[in-house]
């Protein structure tokens, strides 16, 4: 009796449908996650583009509002508080143009235009930058907070890799060990750069004068003398608070108590 004979490509194997079934839940599952995101996309494309058609009818109080709503959403970006800047420049509001800058600096710092706009908008308010910073602030603000992230998570994984490949190969530990040296100066380098970033933007606040003229006065009352003036777009660190006071310094390293309703913390704007 001969066997049974079958054309290779009529047969399946058992598995194969199992598989099938597998992968296709999982795409169906990879599309209900990201659906939300593709939905909030577009979502955020079309909010900004109807604040920016704000912006160019001249409506800047609107387009403010509207700028605003999408930071209150969570749809935040160097191009929203950049516009934002540019609609409260238009409103003559410079306190709040100045804040705009500032936090589109941290998210793209080495923006030109970002940079430019702010340097034309301190000219034309006539105030100076804010008080001055230790010389490792100035250094980590090159790159983004998330930029020193991204940085040391690349280099905590390429030094993984290295002591895995280390352990499994042993025949190649003298070759790996200048990548792992360097690898391990990267992770204390990016990590360093991350936690000062870290420090300096969560550290002391920093505040942004959004008056036509802030009183600031030796003491946290309104009959206390007055020490000297801000004007608008003056950038202060805070040093201290009383009730409705905030304590001040300037970028001439003064001090004084002005009222909070005069300035516009970056951290909460």
């Amino acid at each position: 009796m001969k066997p049974l004979v079958g054309k290779a490509s009529n047969v399946q194997h058992p598995t194969s449908n199992i598989e099938r079934r597998a992968k296709a839940i999982l795409l169906l599952l990879l599309g209900w996650l990201l659906l939300p995101l593709c939905v909030l996309a577009a979502d955020a494309t079309q909010d900004f583009d109807a604040a920016n058609k704000l912006y160019e009818q001249g409506k800047y109080e609107e387009a403010i509002a509207a700028y605003h709503t999408m930071i209150q959403k969570g749809e935040t970006s160097a191009a929203v508080y950049f516009n934002l800047g540019n609609a409260y420049f238009k409103a003559e509001r410079m306190g709040e143009a100045v804040a705009s800058y500032r936090l589109a600096s941290r998210i793209a710092p080495r923006d030109p235009d970002i940079q430019a706009n702010l340097r034309f908008v301190l000219d034309a308010a006539g105030v100076r930058s804010g008080p001055p910073i230790p010389w490792w602030q100035s250094w980590t603000h090159r790159l983004s907070l998330r930029e020193w992230a991204i940085l040391t998570g690349v280099a905590f994984w390429l030094l993984a890799v290295l002591g895995v490949l280390r352990t499994v190969k042993p025949a190649l530990q003298n070759s790996l060990k200048l990548p792992i040296s360097l690898a391990v100066a990267g992770v204390l380098l990016a990590g360093g750069g991350a936690a000062l970033a870290w420090t300096s933007t969560h550290g002391e606040p920093v505040g942004v004068i959004k008056v036509r003229e802030a009183v600031v006065r030796f003491g946290p009352l309104d009959d206390s003398q007055s020490a000297f003036s801000l004007r608008d777009g003056a950038e202060v660190a805070i040093t201290d608070t009383k009730g409705d006071w905030w304590q001040v310094r300037d970028g001439q390293d003064r001090t004084g108590w002005v009222k909070a309703e005069s300035v516009v913390l970056l951290d909460e704007f």
